[in-house]
């Protein structure tokens, strides 16, 4: 799902065009509260997607799907009491939860980090802000490939499908290669400021 620097109809655009875009769709579906204004920022989101040509609908539908339904649950629990209205009230969580997951997705794939980054530091923002950035956003690609490889090993190994023994035999691996990744990269930008190529 995160490959960056593919060609889209966004590709010409400035990174900050990109940045104020997704920017805007998230803090107004966090910000407004009324269901047809959520519907459109929904709808605006998801167009973005679609044109931006992407097309893995299927890796983001069972990404977002589990958190949906299990905050659909929640809302379901403690509103359907209290509250008559709670249809609505989820519905508009629902569609504001979609409306920033969908305008995030766009931003990474139309997105080029690097030039991102130049930005940043052209602006004068702080080393601080726009390295994390940088190393969550370059990092994403990497937990992707390395979750598919453990995934490989474990269907290899003919592993248990108990989805709790399952989700443990993921994460573990998963986490270690994931600190093993992070020591690798402080020690790389460690060397390369030692010797002032950043």
């Amino acid at each position: 799902m995160f490959r960056y620097e593919s060609k889209t109809l966004f590709s010409g655009a400035p990174e900050y065009f990109k940045l104020a875009l997704m920017l805007i769709i998230s803090i107004s579906a966090v910000a407004f509260y009324s269901l047809s204004i959520q519907l459109g920022l929904f709808i605006t989101a998801f167009s973005l997607l679609l044109l931006s040509g992407f097309n893995e609908f299927k890796k983001l539908a069972l990404t977002i799907l589990p958190v949906l339904l299990l905050i659909n649950f929640g809302m379901y629990l403690f509103f359907s009491q209290i509250d008559p209205a709670y249809l609505e009230r989820m519905l508009i969580i629902t569609l504001r939860i979609c409306a920033v997951y969908f305008s995030f997705a766009f931003f990474l794939r139309i997105t080029n980090i690097f030039a991102l980054i130049k930005w940043m530091r052209n602006i004068g923002l702080p080393e601080t802000l726009y390295l994390a950035l940088y190393v969550a956003l370059r990092f994403l690609p990497e937990v992707e490939h390395e979750m598919h490889a453990v995934r490989a090993a474990q269907k290899l190994r003919n592993s248990s499908v108990n989805p709790v023994s399952a989700s443990v035999a993921l994460l573990v691996p998963m986490l270690y290669v994931l600190i093993d990744r992070a020591d690798e990269l402080s020690i790389a930008y460690y060397l390369r400021k030692k010797s002032g190529r950043v």
